[in-house]
């Protein structure tokens, strides 16, 4: 029985099922709040979608006979590939921001990977990789990462509810691309609305669609969301958006807080992107099923 993303194989860019690596990510429940949905992908292996992409990835490599990799991350894709690739016998190195949250650094440092605090971690994980001869895997711009991030919506498509909204917590967008690249492949005509929501700190997607906000110079409490950076597959993003009639919200640091408490209180223990999320579904205007994608359990 094929288990985690491999249920989905055949959707998928082949991979033999020898060098297919699981840690039975997916498979995660969709629960209902008010009349919000909420997928919580927050309960994979380690805590995040990203177990989805990383499972794919690691068999990959275990597939071309790589022994190495170095990655850049501000914290959830670090954790997923370090302890997938400790699993499976890899070297992780990983390159992540000074300001690296402590409680993601602590649970690097009880893994076997290799961890560089630096001022640039996407531009010396590269000068690295490239000096080494070792691949460097971007989860923005890896196509094994993307590949694996289809079967949540392969997933979602299982259900009996047909969602007309879903709302993705936003950084590099590689989820919600990923999203609609599967409901193309699957000749899905009508698709659900795909909405991007960000923080203050970074607001490159969601600016193309909403103003109004006060951008913020400080980074967000949900830290997976401070990539800084115009997002490498801006265009395929911004027009994924768009081709689903999407939209985008921008979530500032006080309704973060203030609806995480709400569903914690509510024992919906989920974390401060997800607090974004449910924030912004309930105050945009939209009709019909709504889902939100929950990742980035606090620890």
């Amino acid at each position: 029985m094929k288990t985690g993303i491999w249920k989905y194989a055949d959707n998928l860019k082949t991979i033999d099922k020898e060098f297919q690596c699981s840690m039975n990510e997916g498979n995660t429940p969709i629960i209902r709040y008010s009349d919000i949905y909420i997928k919580r992908d927050d309960l994979n292996p380690t805590g995040s979608y990203k177990d989805r992409g990383v499972a794919y990835r690691i068999s990959k490599a275990k597939k071309n006979g790589e022994k190495t990799l170095v990655i850049s991350s501000t914290g959830n894709f670090a954790i997923s590939m370090s302890k997938y690739a400790e699993q499976f016998g890899i070297k992780i190195v990983a390159f992540v921001p000074i300001n690296i949250s402590k409680e993601k650094e602590n649970i690097l440092k009880d893994t076997a990977t290799i961890i560089n605090k630096v001022d640039k971690p996407i531009l010396q994980a590269l000068s690295y990789a490239e000096q080494n001869r070792v691949s460097y895997v971007r989860q923005s711009t890896d196509e094994g990462i993307l590949e694996g991030f289809k079967t949540l919506m392969l997933e979602v498509l299982e259900n009996n509810i047909k969602f007309e909204n879903i709302l993705f917590p936003v950084s590099s967008g590689t989820l919600l691309l990923s999203t609609y690249q599967i409901l193309e492949d699957l000749d899905i005509i009508t698709k659900p609305r795909l909405i991007a929501v960000q923080t203050t700190y970074n607001t490159y997607i969601a600016r193309e669609f909403c103003q109004g906000y006060i951008k913020s110079l400080i980074p967000s409490i949900a830290t997976s969301l401070n990539v800084k950076l115009r997002p490498q597959r801006f265009t395929d993003i911004i027009q994924a958006i768009k081709k689903t009639n999407g939209s985008a919200m921008v979530v500032n640091e006080k309704d973060i807080i203030k609806t995480k408490k709400l569903l914690w209180d509510n024992d919906i223990n989920v974390g401060f992107e997800t607090s974004a999320c449910y924030f912004a579904s309930k105050s945009m205007d939209l009709s019909g099923n709504t889902l939100v994608i929950s990742t980035g359990s606090l620890r």
